[in-house]
């Protein structure tokens, strides 16, 4: 029998499983990284190793191979991860928001930037939505994918009447939908409430960029996704990292954070929203004010000097997931 070659781990067969009972297959970690396929030879009720696996994050297949002779384990096939993928659903935020149009309706930008690392270690390569453009964009016989808000396939906002690939990444241009809720959110990006967007995604082909002395894996390439949508968002995964972090002063995540209580109260002044919207900000508002307010910096309680403790950047990123949360 072939075997089978898998995208994300590599896999040494020791065994044929033609010659296990059916359905007696388990599988079990031994180390990290590398996991076991064991089940019942035909006739025997002891478990027998019939493969050994893996990760494609951990181990190159030349590593893999090397472990395998270390351990004196001797396999009948080989087959190194494809790297090819059509894995769970993943959102990114790697973007450039530029126009909103109140007359057209239409609001353009960038989806996703090239050549960039984000905060996930991941390189969105030029040509990386080519094939999916072909197969689901505005222009193939059946467009698929759509501009929704917050990752919502219940709440699309936008049909995209342009979707490229140019230098600096995939362009969009949306129509915003004629509906109240549409054209609220289309007010959101005129008074720059809304300037974020993500991606949703499923990964189909990768590629691991490891250090040449040691061999670990630093970062990867996307090299082909398969785009189910893109979405307008409060806080995109990325921002959301910086404006926590942001470079470890909390004078520049205070400065963010105010930036958008700003744009928030000047939209509830402005009268062009429904009241659920303004009840919506004033609810977020109030959740901002609240992290502004963890931020203050305490006096430590048993010294005279009143040296004062700042929070870490993790107890910031922790209140303001929980704040967003509840």
């Amino acid at each position: 029998m072939e075997t089978k070659p898998y995208p994300t781990e590599h896999s040494a067969r020791v065994r044929d499983p033609g010659d296990f009972e059916k359905d007696s297959f388990r599988r079990k970690n031994i180390s990290k990284g590398v996991d076991i396929i064991i089940g019942h030879l035909k006739g025997e009720d002891t478990m027998t190793t019939q493969a050994y696996r893996f990760d494609a994050k951990e181990f190159t297949a030349n590593e893999a191979k090397a472990w395998l002779k270390d351990h004196d384990i001797e396999y009948i096939s080989f087959e190194a991860a494809t790297g090819k993928s059509t894995g769970s659903f993943q959102i990114k935020s790697n973007y450039e928001f530029k126009d909103a149009d109140e007359k057209t309706g239409i609001v353009t930008g960038y989806a996703s930037i090239f050549n960039n690392l984000d905060s996930d270690n991941e390189i969105v390569m030029p040509g990386a939505f080519g094939k999916t453009l072909i197969e689901r964009g505005p222009e193939s016989t059946k467009p698929r994918i759509k501009h929704l808000w917050q990752h919502d396939s219940w709440q699309p906002i936008g049909i995209p009447k342009v979707l490229k690939e140019k230098e600096k990444g995939l362009y969009f241009e949306s129509m915003f939908g004629k509906d109240s809720f549409s054209q609220d959110k289309l007010q959101q990006h005129i008074d720059k409430i809304i300037t974020e967007l993500s991606i949703g995604y499923n990964v189909v082909r990768s590629e691991d960029i490891r250090n040449e002395e040691t061999g670990e894996r630093e970062s990867r390439k996307l090299t082909e996704l398969k785009l189910w949508e893109y979405s307008s968002v409060t806080w995109g995964a990325n921002s959301l990292t910086e404006v926590i972090s942001a470079k470890g002063e909390n004078a520049d995540i205070l400065a963010n954070l105010n930036k958008r209580l700003e744009a928030l109260n000047r939209g509830l002044k402005n009268g062009k929203y429904t009241d659920e919207t303004c009840e919506a900000f004033e609810a977020e508002i109030e959740k901002i004010q609240a992290i502004i307010k963890s931020l203050n910096i305490n006096p430590a309680p048993e010294r005279s000097t009143q040296e004062v403790v700042a929070p870490t950047t993790k107890q910031i990123l922790e209140t303001i997931l929980l704040t967003f949360k509840n």
